[in-house]
C-alpha cells in the first residue's frame, strides 16, 4: 500500500512540476518505469480527481498547481497538526510510529468522513 502511494505520488508531482499535460509514454520516460504500471496509477488518480485525463495526455488538477492556494493549505495543515499534537489524547501513537503520519493518516480519514 505504501509503495503504491509514493508511486501515485511521484505521479502527481511529475504532472505538477511539468505545469503541462503529458502523454502516458512521457510519464513513464520521465519516472523510469513501464507505461503499464503508470497507466495502472493513472486510472486511480482519474478516478479520485488528482489528475485529469484530457484525449491521450493527463494534468494534475490546476489546484495543485497554484501557488497561493498551495502557500494557504500548507499554513492551515500546519495549524490542524499543531492543534492535534498539542491534544494529548486525541491521537495514540504506537511505538515506533511517526506522530505526524499517524495525525495525517487520522485527518484524511475525518475528512472523509466529514464531507459529503
Amino acid at each position: 500500500m505504501l509503495r503504491e502511494q509514493d508511486t501515485r505520488f511521484r505521479i502527481i508531482k511529475t504532472l505538477v512540476d511539468a505545469r503541462k499535460p503529458l502523454s502516458l509514454s512521457a510519464i513513464a520516460k520521465k519516472l523510469r518505469m513501464v507505461p503499464q504500471k503508470v497507466d495502472y496509477h493513472l486510472s486511480f488518480l482519474t478516478d479520485t480527481g488528482l489528475v485529469i485525463k484530457d484525449g491521450y495526455t493527463y494534468f494534475a488538477q490546476p489546484v495543485l498547481i497554484d501557488e497561493e492556494l498551495k502557500s494557504f493549505c500548507a499554513e492551515k495543515m500546519a495549524e490542524i497538526i499543531e492543534a492535534f499534537s498539542k491534544q494529548d489524547s486525541a491521537v495514540v501513537v504506537v511505538n515506533g510510529q511517526d506522530p505526524e503520519d499517524v495525525i495525517l493518516n487520522n485527518l484524511y480519514v475525518m475528512i472523509h468522513m466529514i464531507m459529503p
